[in-house]
């Protein structure tokens, strides 16, 4: 959705806890659900923890899958829905989520500027970034910018847009699409 500026902050969040919880996740919950990999070629250097997922082709959101519900009793999931839900609350009583998920994007790897078309131009694209560096950059019309994680953030999906991981790290975003 174009906001008008690149980014804007939502609220503060301390990302402790969803360190914490990732640390102890295992490779084969990255690799369980490959779709966004497999759909979009910039993605080929992510993995994701897949929540909710909406097809790009479904213009009206009325396909929208549960991958990992709210109510998981796996610590690590309910985080992912604290925060999810705080996102919605941004976006008023009516908003509802089309896309959760946890992506991690390798080191040493991109993933390359891009534009959002089809149904991601009505949502509002958000982020919280959870792991991540002063190596890593979000180009927003070649503007890099290093996301701290401290705050969740919406951003401009209809401006050229990529990351740069120039660190030896992986770096890993919430990813939370609404749509108001």
């Amino acid at each position: 959705m174009d906001i008008g500026v690149d980014y804007k902050k939502l609220f503060d969040y301390d990302p402790k806890t969803l360190v914490q919880l990732l640390s102890n996740a295992d490779d084969e919950v990255w690799t369980k659900n490959d779709v966004r990999q497999k759909l979009f070629a910039v993605h080929k250097n992510t993995k994701s923890i897949v929540y909710v997922w909406s097809n790009f082709g479904d213009n009206d959101y009325q396909n929208i899958e549960t991958h990992i519900p709210q109510s998981s009793q796996d610590e690590l999931h309910q985080e992912v829905w604290i925060i999810a839900n705080q996102i919605k609350g941004c976006f008023g009583e009516t908003s509802k989520i089309t896309k959760l998920m946890l992506a991690k994007l390798d080191g040493h790897s991109q993933i390359t500027e891009h534009f959002d078309q089809g149904n991601l131009t009505k949502i509002h694209r958000c982020h919280l970034p959870v792991i991540t560096n002063e190596e890593c950059l979000f180009l927003i019309d070649k503007v890099p910018y290093h996301f701290k994680p401290d705050f969740a953030f919406e951003f401009n999906n209809q401006k050229l847009h990529g990351v740069i991981n120039n660190s030896d790290l992986d770096r890993v975003h919430l990813i939370c699409d609404i749509l108001d």
